[in-house]
């Protein structure tokens, strides 16, 4: 049967209800899977892997900078203790 002729401009407004209702549905189904970074805030949701430390959540490029940072900590001490004017320590 033949749906009957909307009014002008009712069909883009009941289109886009739809699509919303459909949008809230898929985010109330997903966001159990859903997980926010709580060092970039990002919302997470499969395509990245994530890690729980305690209560919270950390995603893997957060933890790459993190790892980054480490192995590079050495030459930023060098670097903030010749910016000082101090002599360099010896290891």
């Amino acid at each position: 049967m033949p749906e009957p002729p909307a009014a002008p401009g009712e069909g883009p407004v009941l289109q886009a209800l739809d699509e919303g209702r459909r949008l809230e549905a898929y985010a109330e189904q997903q966001t159990r899977e859903m997980r926010v970074c709580f060092l970039c805030e990002r919302v997470v949701y499969r395509r990245l892997p994530v890690r729980k430390i305690g209560r919270r959540w950390i995603c893997i490029d957060c933890v790459r900078e993190l790892k980054e940072l480490l192995e590079n900590l050495d030459h930023w001490e060098h670097l903030a203790v010749l910016s000082r004017g101090e002599p360099p320590r010896s290891a």
